[in-house]
């Protein structure tokens, strides 16, 4: 043990300290030199990453003690480093789940912590540790649309989708965020959550078939044009849309995914047709 020790201090490499302490955490849980020595790292080393690898191996070695989950829920409150709080969010969810107020706490970060990587990683762990909880819904439903950060918003679609698909208010935001959200990268995964979960409701189709053609984001049009090639495929309207856009689109991403799926689902129509081959 005494190499691990030293490891964990002097090793110039992030990955080989958080192994360290990793280690320390799995193999010493008896020993009350390693519980400090690893408190000790979580607030010492210089690095977030294996400050995070502390907090993990702090509460996975030692998750009875009386002041391990104190001083975790100290650091999801107060901890500078957004990476470190952010593990600390993970981990004091998955070992304390059942906890009354561990849930509370995780709500709390996912709307206020003033980091967006801690808020999108508190709304994962939400859907990971409660999915299906019917009042989170709102709260998962209120950052899609109104969380200032692109990242956040995405991350509480893809958390919504999760459990909360039969929720009577998620199918209209999700179709709200496909239209009108300001970043593509949100507006195309509400898109493909819609497709996934709604694939067969009635205004799907008509819905990503105006965002194939309409939608400012070549990135958003090019997957609706993919989603009504595999979903659609035997639709009549299909292949014309299709032929429509790898001819002109004005971008040349859109016109290769539309090439693409007539080649894939059409097998030599594009070529015959003498559209511009994939």
């Amino acid at each position: 043990m005494p190499l691990l020790y030293e490891r964990a201090t002097e090793d110039s490499d992030t990955y080989v300290r958080g192994g360290a302490l990793h280690a320390l955490g799995t193999y010493t849980r008896d020993s009350h030199r390693a519980r400090a020595f690893l408190l000790g790292r979580l607030g010492a080393d210089p690095d977030g990453f294996v400050r995070g690898m502390a907090v993990w191996a702090v509460a996975s070695g030692w998750p009875d003690h009386p002041d391990t989950r104190p001083c975790l829920v100290t650091l999801v409150r107060e901890e500078a480093v957004p990476v470190v709080r952010s593990e600390a969010v993970k981990t004091v969810a998955r070992v304390w789940k059942d906890d009354p107020a561990t849930l509370s706490l995780v709500r709390d970060r996912a709307v206020h912590d003033d980091d967006p990587v801690v808020r999108a990683d508190s709304l994962k762990v939400l859907a990971a540790r409660w999915p299906g909880v019917p009042d989170l819904a709102p709260l998962l439903l209120d950052r899609a649309a109104r969380d200032e950060a692109v990242d956040v918003r995405e991350a509480a679609i893809r958390a919504v989708t999760v459990g909360w698909y039969d929720d009577p208010a998620t199918l209209a935001v999700l179709c709200d965020r496909a239209v009108r959200d300001p970043h593509w990268q949100v507006r195309r995964t509400a898109l493909e959550a819609i497709v996934t979960g709604w694939l067969d409701d009635a205004g799907t189709l008509g819905l990503v078939r105006d965002r194939a053609t309409r939608d400012d984001g070549p990135e958003v049009r090019a997957r609706a044009l993919q989603a009504i090639a595999a979903d659609w495929h035997d639709h009549p309207e299909t292949p014309p849309l299709l032929r429509d856009r790898a001819t002109g689109d004005p971008d040349r991403l859109v016109r290769t995914a539309a090439a693409e799926a007539i080649e894939a689902g059409w097998p030599g129509e594009g070529e015959a047709r003498g559209l511009p081959q994939p």
